[in-house]
């Protein structure tokens, strides 16, 4: 509703880590497991944009590989973002308020204001949907 009302654009965002950056063994990992990956993000973003397609906002996905804190402070500032929105899944460690790693390090590396959405307040998906 944000983006609508000052007719933004909002580009999603997903880091997909290879195999080598998943502690994958180095005899299991290969270019065509690599190629797999990446097909797999690919198509969750593309099933992400197209859920999002109609909200009254031009939606885009951009796909990278490699460090997420680092390709999201990347992406920011190529588009020209003025925000970064960010969603937390409660990766952190004991219970309670924590964040994770990478929402920490984009947290204090962002050259713009980060927004943290908590977990309750995503929207519910249909069984099945990323």
């Amino acid at each position: 509703m944000l983006a609508n009302l000052s007719l933004a654009r909002i580009t999603l965002v997903h880091v997909c880590p290879l195999s080598g950056e998943r502690d994958i063994p180095g005899a299991v990992s290969s270019q065509a497991m690599d190629d797999q990956i990446l097909a797999d993000c690919g198509e969750a973003l593309a099933n992400l944009v197209s859920r999002h397609a109609h909200c009254g906002v031009e939606v885009i996905g951009v796909l990278r590989t490699g460090k997420p804190s680092e390709k999201l402070a990347n992406v920011a500032a190529e588009v020209g973002a003025s925000v970064i929105v960010i969603g937390r899944h409660g990766a952190g460690r004991g219970p309670g308020p924590q964040i994770g790693s990478v929402m920490e390090c984009v947290m204090r590396t962002a050259s713009r204001p980060v927004l943290v959405i908590p977990p309750e307040f995503r929207v519910s998906r249909p069984s099945g949907a990323l």
